[in-house]
């Protein structure tokens, strides 16, 4: 696959169950920089051309994650997601998963 002129390689992800998923890689880091496939239109009945662009990856305890997300459906952009902070593992207060009374 060609993006910005440059040779990417590229991964379809297929099932019985679901449409297809073809994540294209950084060449030089073999991380995930675009995810595309069809999702439902907003009437329910059809499907459009969705693509995600992931960028400005960072190291959060040893896992790289992408800190910006671009979503784009059928070619228009729907979202500009920028992550200000990730944490795996933390303690959470056991309040949390306490039925309302």
């Amino acid at each position: 696959m060609q993006i910005a002129g440059q040779a990417m390689p590229a991964l379809e992800v297929k099932s019985p169950t679901m449409t297809s998923l073809t994540l294209v890689l950084d060449p030089a880091s073999a991380l995930i920089v675009r995810q595309r496939y069809r999702a439902p239109g907003a009437d329910g009945k059809t499907t459009v051309d969705t693509e995600e662009e992931f960028s400005d990856y960072r190291d959060v305890g040893g896992l790289k994650v992408p800190f910006i997300t671009v979503v784009r459906v059928a070619g228009e952009v729907t979202v500009r997601r920028k992550v200000h902070s990730v944490e795996f593992n933390v303690p959470l207060d056991p309040a949390l998963f306490s039925r309302p009374s």
